[in-house]
């Protein structure tokens, strides 16, 4: 380790590079914010300008713990380093070149509720069903497009839902543009397009003197070319990342970028980090065995210095039920240990469709949790009804939020009032506001008495609150006069309802979050507030309890204990054998972080019979085939076989004792001799916990009849034709003694016992 800053040497050679691009493939839990910030550090020291330095992330809570970290070794320097996720520096630098792009510098961002109710008008216009096509479907195309760099003008469609998209994506831009406004895509694609101004491009490409990328394995097309355009200059391009946690295809994510660097960047040079500094060893070799198997990935493979660890737990239950029950009886035992706190634990699912068994099993427990990548705070319906008053009072010409707010509390105005002043606006080509102040003209016929009344007043709201912004009025002091002006507090407070006590308890804390942001930030305003409210990462947001997420939300945390669930073939991996390779490649991906994500304790589980989406699945069949309409037989993940057996603790076979005498809920009859014992937390007394791991349901024994007890559950077996596998199941006696193998290449086979001999 150096002597000056505690980092092991090819984190100092990392750290140590001086000019030219540089990969560091950094494995996970290897260090690499570490890394990147020491970097920083050093660039300074050198006499790099700090502000001619960017370092972009992915959340706000990975940039603002970089920023701590190099506030730690820079102090006040730090803070004149550009430091952000890359939605944020493409905001501030399309900020700064506002008019190259045709926008004002306080535009709007629309986040995703937003793009959602603008599609949903422009289908109603262009009279389109969502019986044909869906607005998340329209908004994945066109995101699809924005993240593969094709601006509305140049896309083209190829059949029929293509054809569609092709039509309501300019129209989408069009409304975005006359709203002053962008959504996520186009702070990048606009960007993008900035590098080729004539003006503006050659400024981009000198502002910085050094570009570090973190997480490199997630950028998409057009954020490699927006970073490979800042270093076209000085190629002092270094990236940071693994090529296996890359798991965001399905959002555009490019893994070619990190794979193919070294080859699109002449004279790069590549550091590897393989110490890991979170897991245990065992840890370490069940993801290195998963991940290994895949082919196109550059190699590594971690290694710690923390010792083996405690071996993970394997576990099979009878159904999804009995597998969330084991689950929350391993963490009651956990708890009741006294070493551990609900924080201290996740609970990964391929799906958010697993979920539901799991949290019934939590609230029945009465045990803590927290669904990461539920509901966010910002997207509550009275949140976002303040911020939509927020974002008018800042773009009366946002057509999106304006019309959440024009009857929000309720004060008589209809749709029929909103659509004929729509059309007001439509005919001359403007706003929904500018349509507003025309309807209300002396000479306008549009409206009867009665609406025009009432939209009178709204109007005149609008411009008092509009007049106070202006007048210097703080944010917070300014949604305090929305909430009294506009009535909404005095509505909620008339209801008297629990559920209104919450929601003036979550306006509350929103006002309460103004205040703090005006205190810390150097300059408050509105419109900078409300981009910082747009750009917040649901990954951003604090975890309490048990963590309950899919493996994507999991990517980036870490916990002392980890349950990987739903371990079954169609469910984890989700993906059929025969697909495209590289979707089971991205599955594999997605095994390696789901489990490199545990620090201390991994268990692994799945059900024998799983009902998912409404169907049946049963696992551990020889043969896959649908045998009824609502079900169909699926195999144990292949990830189990590629984890090495010396890392996981089995069920042990052996002959059972007598039935007799043990309780029926504890001796469970699996046919064909087989018994599974099992210790129920629930009835058995206290008493300390055992030097082995030891968890409820995890010590369960499959017990078989003697001719079959010299084969057991995970031994390692080896066939002339099919070579090594692990069985996983056993049938029959005497000569008619089967074993369910699972082979390394073959997969799963059905063999009889005597042309297999142990390997």
């Amino acid at each position: 380790m150096s002597a000056d800053h505690g980092l092991n040497p090819p984190q100092q050679e990392a750290v140590d590079h001086g000019e030219g691009p540089l990969l560091v493939l950094a494995g996970a839990g290897s260090g690499k914010t570490r890394v990147i910030t020491h970097r920083l550090a050093t660039l300074v020291g050198r006499n790099v300008k700090p502000w001619r330095i960017l370092a972009v992330t992915f959340t706000n809570k990975a940039a603002g713990e970089m920023r701590a970290r190099a506030t730690k070794l820079l102090g006040d320097e730090a803070n004149k380093i550009w430091i952000s996720t890359f939605h944020s520096t493409c905001a501030r630098l399309l900020r700064i070149h506002a008019e190259a792009a045709g926008l004002r510098p306080d535009f709007m961002i629309f986040d995703d509720s937003d793009q959602r109710s603008l599609v949903i008008r422009i289908m109603r216009d262009l009279q389109l069903s969502d019986r044909v096509i869906t607005p998340r479907a329209l908004l994945s195309g066109i995101d699809r497009a924005k993240n593969a760099g094709i601006f509305a003008d140049a896309y083209q469609g190829n059949d029929y839902i293509t054809d569609l998209i092709a039509r309501v994506y300019p129209e989408f831009q069009k409304r975005l543009r006359a709203a002053n406004a962008v959504d996520f895509g186009d702070l990048l694609l606009e960007v993008l397009r900035l590098t080729t101004h004539p003006e503006v491009g050659p400024q981009l490409a000198s502002r910085f003197d050094h570009v570090l990328v973190d997480e490199f394995q997630d950028t998409n097309v057009v954020q490699y070319r927006i970073v490979d355009h800042l270093t076209r200059r000085t190629r002092n391009l270094c990236v940071v990342g693994d090529d296996d946690q890359a798991i965001y295809r399905w959002r555009g994510a490019n893994v070619e970028n990190i794979l193919g660097f070294p080859r699109e960047q002449p004279g790069c040079r590549t550091v590897k980090l393989e110490q890991n500094y979170r897991s245990t060893q065992l840890i370490l070799e069940a993801a290195n065995g998963v991940i290994a198997r895949n082919r196109t990935r550059m190699e590594k493979r971690l290694f710690t210095e923390q010792g083996a660890g405690q071996e993970i737990l394997y576990h099979t239950a009878t159904d999804e039920r009995r597998e969330a029950e084991f689950v929350v009886q391993a963490i009651r035992r956990l708890l009741a240990d006294g070493d551990r706190l609900p924080g201290d634990c996740a609970i990964f699912y391929r799906t958010h469709a697993q979920s539901r068994v799991i949290e019934e099993a939590m609230r029945a427990a009465d045990l803590p949790y927290s669904v990461v990548g539920g509901t966010r705070f910002y997207d509550r319906a009275e949140v976002k009804d303040l911020l939509a008053y927020l974002r008018v009072i800042a773009n009366p010409g946002d057509d999106v939020a304006l019309e959440r707010i024009v009857n929000v509390p309720t004060r008589g105005i209809g749709d029929t009032t909103i659509e004929r002043v729509r059309a007001v606006g439509r005919a001359a080509e403007r706003s929904l506001w500018e349509g507003m102040r025309e309807a209300l003209t002396p000479t306008s016929d549009a409206l009867g008495s009665g609406p025009r009344r009432k939209l009178i007043a709204f109007v005149d709201l609008i411009v008092l609150l509009r007049e106070r912004a202006a007048s210097g009025m703080g944010l917070a002091d300014l949604s305090d006069e929305v909430l009294e002006q506009s009535g909404y507090l005095e509505r909620l407070s008339l209801d008297g309802t629990p559920e209104a006590r919450d929601r003036i308890g979550n306006l509350q804390e929103l006002v309460g979050s103004m205040r703090d942001y005006e205190a810390a930030a150097p300059e408050p305003s509105l419109v900078a507030y409300l981009e910082r409210v747009a750009l917040e990462s649901p990954a951003d947001g604090q975890v309490k309890g048990v963590a309950l997420m899919t493996v994507h939300a999991a990517k980036g945390l870490e916990f002392p204990v980890v349950f990987v669930t739903g371990l079954e073939e169609g469910t984890f991996p989700r993906v059929d054998p025969d697909d495209d390779p590289s979707e089971m490649e991205e599955e594999r991906r997605l095994a390696y972080v789901a489990i490199t994500r545990a620090r201390e304790r991994l268990f692994l589980t799945n059900a024998a019979h799983r009902r998912l989406f409404g169907r049946e699945v049963r696992v551990h069949s020889s043969t896959p085939s649908l045998d009824r309409s609502d079900a169909w037989s699926l195999h144990e993940s292949r990830f189990i076989a590629d984890i090495p057996a010396e890392c996981i603790a089995r069920p042990v076979t052996r002959r059972p004792p007598p039935p007799r005498g043990l309780p029926p809920a504890r001796r469970e009859e699996r046919g064909g001799g087989v018994y599974v014992e099992r210790e129920d937390l629930d009835d058995a007394p206290r008493r300390p916990a055992p030097p082995s791991p030891a968890i409820p349901g995890a010590d369960r024994r499959v017990e078989y009849e003697d001719d079959r007890a010299h084969y057991q559950i995970g031994q390692r077996v080896r066939h002339s034709l099919f070579g090594v596998g692990v069985v996983r199941a056993c049938t029959g006696q005497g000569e008619g003694l089967k074993l369910t193998v699972y082979f390394a290449v073959a997969g799963p086979k059905t063999v009889v016992a005597r042309f297999v001999e142990p390997a």
